[in-house]
């Protein structure tokens, strides 16, 4: 996923539900973050962020990776 940072909250919001419509397993609403595979096993990756963790991730995008 490629993602810049968003520039207004607005932005941060329509980044957040497009990142989770696309990676629906990479959200979990129970925790702010959390390894993905220990909650829905070996097809799964990475972290799952809640939607308040993942607004944090695409707020900061280049320190988790998904800035241009």
């Amino acid at each position: 996923m490629t993602q810049s940072k968003p520039e207004t909250l607005y932005d941060l919001c329509e980044q957040t539900a497009e990142a989770i419509e696309m990676q629906p397993k990479n959200y979990y609403q129970d925790s702010w973050a959390e390894e993905a595979k220990s909650i829905f096993g070996k097809e799964a990756c990475g972290t799952a962020f809640c939607r308040a963790g993942w607004m944090v991730a695409l707020a900061d995008a280049k320190k988790h990776g998904f800035e241009n």
